[in-house]
């Protein structure tokens, strides 16, 4: 009797989420078919055929844009490491000298370090 019960409210759950998702499903497809009247709304004033335009071409596109800036950004990120490489080594160098002539000075004036 118990096991009945549970797989009542199991059927009746069940039966819940599909009337949901049927639902869902309603809604996906009244704004797919708003897009498409969009879309041909708009195709009829741009006054452009269907077979004009090829979204492969447009999709191909994007995608090689897309892979363009990936790898521009790598290239920019690689420069950017090389320079601040560059910058501590200038640093370094220039502490060093700023030492060396600090040394000279004492030098030539007898000074003790």
């Amino acid at each position: 009797l118990q096991q009945n019960r549970t797989l009542q409210r199991e059927a009746e759950d069940m039966k819940r989420e599909v009337a949901e998702a049927k639902r869902d499903l309603s809604q996906y497809l009244m704004e797919a078919a708003s897009i498409v009247y969009e879309n041909d709304l708009l195709r009829g004033i741009a006054n452009v055929r269907p077979e004009q335009l090829n979204l492969q071409d447009f999709k191909l596109k994007e995608k090689v844009t897309a892979a363009r800036a990936v790898a521009m950004q790598k290239q920019l990120e690689r420069e950017v490491a090389e320079l601040e490489e560059e910058r501590v080594q200038l640093k370094r160098r220039v502490r060093q000298m700023s030492e060396l002539a600090a040394e000279r000075v004492s030098l030539l004036h007898n000074l003790q370090p």
